[in-house]
């Protein structure tokens, strides 16, 4: 059987199984792209076919999307998600901002959710 998210060949425990790991299948699930082995080459000397700064893919950008106006009023210093560094273009940093940004102090809080001091400056 072919790992769906992968594409390696795996032997499957049960005649429902997609993946060849629980990791492939967290990494399918958060919508992130793998390489499959044909697209890579490895050789003594060199390594194509992969991208360290390659950003991870959204499968639903739109679900943390945050307005111009939210955006424009970020602090000085808090990169704006999806510029700058590859960090700035993973699911989890736009996650991260977009709950910030959008869900109250309380509300982070009860989630256990680290609460920056410009958020705190907030309300």
């Amino acid at each position: 059987m072919k790992c769906i998210q992968c594409g390696i060949e795996f032997e499957a425990k049960r005649s429902t199984a997609r993946y060849c790991s629980g990791a492939c299948r967290l990494k399918h699930k958060r919508g992130e792209v793998s390489v499959s082995s044909d697209e890579v080459s490895v050789t003594k000397d060199s390594v194509t076919g992969l991208s360290v700064s390659s950003p991870v893919v959204f499968k639903n950008p739109a679900k943390y999307q945050l307005t111009k106006a939210q955006l424009d009023n970020l602090p000085a210093g808090v990169t704006k998600p999806g510029t700058g560094p590859p960090w700035a273009h993973e699911n989890t940093y736009y996650k991260t901002i977009h709950r910030l940004v959008t869900w109250s102090l309380d509300r982070l809080k009860k989630h256990n959710i680290w609460i920056p001091a410009w958020r705190h400056l907030q309300g």
